[in-house]
């Protein structure tokens, strides 16, 4: 009897274990060295509150965002839906950036360009980090630093902004600085140094940079993520 309830035991432990292992494999993204999670639909972690200007960190990095709430920029039911408005990181996250290694992913959804010379979706004071586009030629493209900048194809980057989408940068010093877009690698440069980024924020809030999006989810990772992992797209 006692082996008989042992092999039971034992059999629903495994079916449990391979439950969990399928539903963090089917989650959509990674969660090894994950370092700030924040998802737009669940802004508290355990609640919705559209009133809240707090984005919880679900990483449990204790990596929370302050948000701002006005006539422009408010919760919906998809995520945060900022205007023409600048939010800032915690420190903690610029200093990340400003490591050896990094992976960044910003999910967007409802678009709408507004700046006549670029739409700046993550940037800093310093401007030696900037994830955009580029109004002129029409193209997404990464600013790390003084280093080399991956960049699409011209005349691609609205079309990648009109549907939901998911940005994603990788960086390794003395490796490669990478632009992911919908899990596919548009281009790969040389990452030569450190960014050196100082108070990083996402949303912009100046007439030639600005735009409005649903952002859906971010994440940080502390270390340069692998072109299959990036392929785990939320």
């Amino acid at each position: 009897m006692k082996l008989r309830t042992l092999i039971v035991f034992t059999v629903v432990a495994i079916m449990c274990l391979s439950m969990i292992m399928a539903s963090a494999q089917t989650k959509g993204y990674v969660t090894e060295g994950l370092v700030g999670f924040f998802d737009g639909s669940n802004n508290l972690g355990n609640k919705h509150d559209k009133e809240s200007t707090t984005w919880k960190d679900l990483s449990g990095s204790g990596n929370d965002i302050t948000v701002i709430l006005n006539e422009k920029c408010k919760w919906n039911d998809n995520g945060y839906f900022n205007d023409s408005t600048k939010v800032y990181l915690p420190q903690s996250l610029t200093d990340l950036i400003n490591s050896n290694e990094f992976t960044v992913e910003i999910v967007l959804d409802n678009f709408t360009a507004k700046g006549n010379d670029f739409n700046t979706i993550m940037n800093c004071d310093n401007d030696w980090f900037s994830l955009f586009r580029r109004v002129s030629n029409n193209v997404m493209e990464f600013k790390n630093s003084q280093n080399p900048r991956p960049v699409s194809k011209g005349g691609t980057g609205l079309d990648y902004l009109t549907s939901k989408v998911t940005l994603t940068v990788t960086y390794k010093v003395g490796g490669k600085s990478t632009l992911y877009i919908n899990g596919e690698k548009i281009d790969s440069k040389d990452a030569n140094t450190a960014i050196g980024a100082d108070k990083m924020y996402f949303g912009h809030d100046h007439a030639s940079r600005n735009f409005s999006a649903d952002f859906e989810y971010i994440r940080f990772y502390n270390r340069e993520l692998s072109a299959n992992e990036v392929s785990k797209k939320l």
